[in-house]
């Protein structure tokens, strides 16, 4: 019987304006709301445990 084993979670994101203005991947709001999404993803969700069952990010945080 296995000790561990990996499953792999997809999210996707939708970026807009509350107030539907244009919005482009390049604009700097995004890159900057796109660079604490990772760092919340690693810090907050990398490591989660219940009771004496954790799990973990194996890797790193991207995006595609």
């Amino acid at each position: 019987m296995a000790t561990s084993f990996n499953k792999t979670y997809t999210i996707t994101l939708k970026f807009t304006y509350q107030d539907e203005r244009a919005i482009t991947d390049a604009d700097l709001n995004v890159g900057i709301l796109r660079t604490d999404i990772k760092a919340w993803i690693s810090e907050k969700v990398g490591h989660i445990n219940k009771g004496d069952l954790s799990a973990h990010i194996v890797g790193s945080v991207g995006e595609a």
